[in-house]
Parts: C-alpha cells; structure tokens; sequence
C-alpha cells in the first residue's frame, strides 16, 4: 500500500475528516436537513441570474447550495435518493442553519415543480 502523503485533519462541529492524496476516506453519515430548489425567480428572487456562487450554470449542472464555511465550494456529497452533487452554491438559509448548528443542503434541480416535488426532509449524508 502506498504510503499517504499529506494528512490533514480538521475538527468541524466535531467530526474529525482525514483529508488525503492518493486514498479515498469516507466520513461518518451526518444528519442534515434537506430542501430542493431551482434558478428560477421564485426560488433565488433577486439573485436569479442562473448562475452558481462560483460562476456554474446553474440551468445545465446539477448542484447544491450549503455554507461554505461548513461545506466549503467543490465537496462531494453522496446524497441519500440523489446521488452524488458537489456544492457549488450558496443561500441565506444555509448560512441561518448553520449559525444554529443544523447541516441544511439545498438540491438544486432544473424545474421548479421537481423543487417542490423534492420537499422537505431530514437524511443522512455521506461527505466524499
């Protein structure tokens, strides 16, 4: 087996990660409220402008908004019934979640009726 690199490890609200080169790691699942929204009017108000906090098109990708101080921009996440997104956006909600210590991601999706299809719930997710 190779030998790792660089380790680094980081306390975030009490979970320790083992970032590295060369291995994939899998963290613990955490409990995190979830929320689907779209680009659109309805969904962003004045910040529809179908573009990402980091610039992606918010109308062709398939993303989700969190705090990036919590999930900082380009985390994987494996997403219970969705997959795998990579946080790519941000919101006021998330940040608001967060300064109350609940993990609250917000799935982008390319209509708004699957937006509100998707609903509200609680999941596990895995940080990849």
């Amino acid at each position: 087996m190779e030998a790792i690199k660089e380790v680094f490890l980081a306390t975030v609200i009490g979970i320790a990660f083992c970032i590295t080169t060369g291995f994939y790691i899998e963290s613990r699942p955490i409990l995190m409220k979830l929320t689907g929204y779209c680009p659109c009017k309805e969904c962003c108000g004045d910040y529809a402008n179908g573009k990402t906090s980091i610039g992606r098109d918010a109308w062709k990708t398939y993303g989700v908004a969190a705090d990036p101080e919590l999930l900082p921009y380009g985390t994987r996440l494996n997403i219970p019934g969705v997959g795998i997104r990579i946080v790519d956006d941000t919101g006021g909600a998330m940040r608001q979640s967060a300064k109350e210590g609940i993990w609250h991601i917000d799935i982008r999706f390319h209509s708004h009726e699957k937006a509100e299809e998707f609903g509200d719930r609680e999941e596990y997710v895995r940080i990849l």
